[in-house]
């Protein structure tokens, strides 16, 4: 298997508030993980140190790098988390994924009671997502997403609820986890805008000329000044040929703006892949998936608030009054 493949290890579904406390201290991540230093050639043993998760060598770190186990994390995020999930009070499953051989991990949890089935295979819910490492791919994250599930593809709101950062520093066993989750009417209010925005998208229509111009725009997201044209070639074409995945609303060269979104999602939730100029699937190695998600993410929400949704006002949709 790809050290890079995550393995999935999911608790029944539906669990009921009731059950929030025991299921949240159930899960398979290990909290045997230890740093020992590395000597090097010159005798300095204070320079790297070797990460060991269950007492096997996983990688190699600056010696400055904090380690913390995710059990320990979750158990710093637990009582705010506590406090939400009894305003919540309804039912929820947890999905836990271990990844690159026990260094990257992450928790989801999915709210069932948001869930909102718009048409078969279009649904819409809210779920909190934690992530973590222990080899410096990727800082330890919280959010809590909107996201619509349709078909090939899992996507975030056009708005995050809620988004916590920090990074491995030296003080990072010490720092306060303070997390402020919304009520659970605003919650809701947060996801109905973001179905809102997506359904609304619908109703405008895009030729793939004026697509790629959009995204090659300075400062867009396949735009770069380290070449001669300004544009990531590589990237317009991956995005433009995602565009087609989706048949049911492509048609004649035209695109309506939830299929541009579609596409967009899809290239930053799906990275072990791309499309090249002539539509041809290629595989891509050596890629940190879970930090390039991350990264694609942001580029993507900054593309929807900076350039996309100005670009549908413009056309009279007003997604912002």
């Amino acid at each position: 298997m790809n050290n890079l493949e995550p393995r999935k290890w999911s608790q029944q579904n539906d669990y009921s508030a009731t059950e929030w406390e025991r299921s949240f201290d159930i899960h398979p991540f290990t909290n045997d993980v230890k740093s020992i230093p590395v000597t090097t050639s010159d005798g300095n043993d204070n320079r790297w140190k070797e990460i060991v998760v269950d007492d096997k060598v996983a990688t190699i770190v600056n010696n400055t790098y904090p380690i913390m186990s995710f059990p320990d994390i979750m158990q710093k995020v637990k009582p705010a988390l506590t406090e939400f999930m009894e305003d919540y009070g309804g039912k929820f499953t947890i999905h836990d994924y271990v990844y690159d051989g026990g260094l990257i991990q992450q928790r989801q949890i999915v709210l069932k009671d948001t869930e909102v089935e718009h048409e078969i295979g279009d649904t819409t819910g809210s779920k909190i997502v934690m992530t973590n490492s222990y080899n410096g791919k990727t800082m330890f994250r919280l959010n809590m997403d909107t996201y619509r599930l349709q078909c090939l593809n899992g996507m975030s709101s056009l708005i995050p609820i809620v988004k916590l950062e920090r990074k491995h520093c030296s003080r990072f066993a010490d720092k306060e986890f303070v997390i402020d989750f919304p009520k659970v009417d605003k919650m809701i209010a947060t996801q109905k805008d973001a179905q809102w925005n997506m359904n609304k998208m619908k109703s405008f229509t895009f030729t793939h000329s004026e697509l790629q111009r959009l995204l090659c725009a300075r400062n867009s997201l396949c735009w770069t000044a380290w070449t001669e044209n300004n544009v990531i070639e590589s990237r317009i074409h991956d995005i433009m040929h995602r565009a087609k995945l989706y048949e049911n609303i492509y048609n004649d060269n035209v695109l309506n703006g939830y299929s541009v979104f579609n596409a967009l999602t899809h290239w930053a939730s799906h990275t072990r892949f791309k499309y090249d100029e002539y539509g041809e699937v290629k595989e891509c190695t050596g890629v940190n998936e879970v930090g390039t998600v991350a990264t694609r993410h942001k580029e993507v929400e900054k593309f929807m608030n900076n350039m996309y949704l100005v670009y549908l006002d413009d056309k009279k949709l007003k997604f912002r009054t």
